[in-house]
């Protein structure tokens, strides 16, 4: 969940040039938002109500939540949209873990 990740979400933005700044991140992922902000000190994450500059399928968010595949190599994708002007926290709030998916991981 996405509670679950404010923690790293956190460690991740203090170490970045983010760190000590207010900024925010929307994604609509299928049919929901989700709204990470950083309040100049730990992040917030919820469900929100509205409409995202960045959008992606839930399997694509799976993918970059696990770091499968970075923000930049998804945004490739016909069913994938990250604004230009989101793609910075992207790459920060989920970074690429993982370069090789074993076979039964796929989807």
């Amino acid at each position: 969940s996405a509670c679950a990740m404010r923690k790293e979400w956190t460690r991740l933005a203090s170490q970045s040039e983010f760190s000590g700044k207010r900024f925010q991140f929307e994604l609509a992922v299928g049919e929901e938002k989700l709204r990470i902000s950083g309040n100049g000190g730990d992040v917030a994450a919820a469900v929100a109500e509205g409409k995202a500059k960045s959008k992606t399928t839930p399997e694509r968010f799976m993918q970059l939540l696990l770091g499968y595949r970075g923000a930049a190599q998804l945004a490739e994708d016909s069913n994938v949209g990250i604004a230009r002007t989101d793609m910075r926290l992207a790459e920060l709030l989920f970074p690429e873990r993982n370069t090789y998916v074993m076979g039964p991981d796929r989807f």
